[in-house]
């Protein structure tokens, strides 16, 4: 069961927390864009608003700034995300055998930091 607040006792509580809600603002981001066909970044008070009249439809009660600060974290969270993947991506070589090679050498690093 999903924990909204940090229990007392809980293991690096805070933490564990922060990286639940970002995960969830991940979803949220990716679900909304996926729904409504959109780019979370192109249309933020629009799509908010579609959401929650998606929403009300369900027989759920939020209010429209309640949707929209939810989208607006969601886009930065998505956004830190994305850039972080990028500069992860261009760390890597794109040619195929440089590529394998950038890969053993991981491969061996690894190993050797075992050994």
């Amino acid at each position: 069961m999903l924990k909204l607040v940090p229990q007392a006792g809980d293991i690096d509580a805070g933490n564990a927390f922060a990286q639940e809600r970002k995960s969830l603002l991940k979803i949220v981001g990716a679900l909304t864009s996926i729904c409504f066909g959109k780019d979370i970044h192109s249309q933020p008070h629009t799509m908010a608003t579609e959401l929650r009249e998606e929403i009300t439809k369900l027989g759920l009660n939020i209010s429209q700034v309640t949707v929209a600060n939810k989208l607006r974290e969601a886009m930065e969270v998505v956004a830190v995300s994305l850039a972080a993947n990028a500069k992860a991506l261009a760390l890597v070589p794109s040619p195929p055998a440089e590529r394998k090679d950038y890969l053993q050498r991981l491969i061996d690093a690894a190993e050797d930091a075992a050994a």
